[in-house]
């Protein structure tokens, strides 16, 4: 009868053994999830700053120019025209680079009328052409006979 007391004392921290491995491994699993959202979440945040400085850029070189391309580019170089629209190409670095070695791409289509400067300024990740950020951006058109007359 003293063995079969000695194998059931056994038998019980066997199972709180097993208890502890599985409570610890469900804490891993979910401090694993913890990191890997804070790396993500990381990651995004830089994105959106880098995306925030471009898009402020980008506004500043709408805002003092006439809206045309050519003055566009020549505030913000290294862009290209394709078709109607205007691209900048970035690498993982957000530095500008080839189209081939680009990690993110900045388009802006503009929309500019005699009333307003106005586009559509859209950043994309290249490896499978997600769009992460949308903004309009639109800006008074004043002439210069406008403003003689006041």
């Amino acid at each position: 009868m003293k063995k079969l007391q000695h194998n059931s004392g056994n038998s019980l921290f066997l199972m709180e053994m097993i208890l502890a491995l599985l409570f610890l491994s469900l804490s891993c699993a979910a401090c694993i999830q913890v990191f890997a959202a804070a790396r993500s979440n990381r990651l995004r945040a830089q994105q959106l700053n880098q995306i925030q400085a471009l898009t402020t850029s980008m506004g500043e070189a709408l805002e003092g120019t006439d809206g045309s391309n050519g003055q566009i580019l020549s505030l913000l170089p290294n862009g290209s025209r394709k078709s109607a629209d205007l691209v900048w190409y970035y690498d993982a670095a957000w530095q500008n680079c080839e189209d081939s070695e680009s990690a993110y791409e900045m388009v802006f289509t503009p929309a500019t009328s005699s009333q307003e400067k106005s586009g559509s300024l859209t950043f994309y990740r290249t490896t499978d052409h997600k769009e992460l950020y949308q903004i309009n951006l639109s800006f008074p058109a004043y002439s210069e006979e406008k403003e003689d007359s006041r």
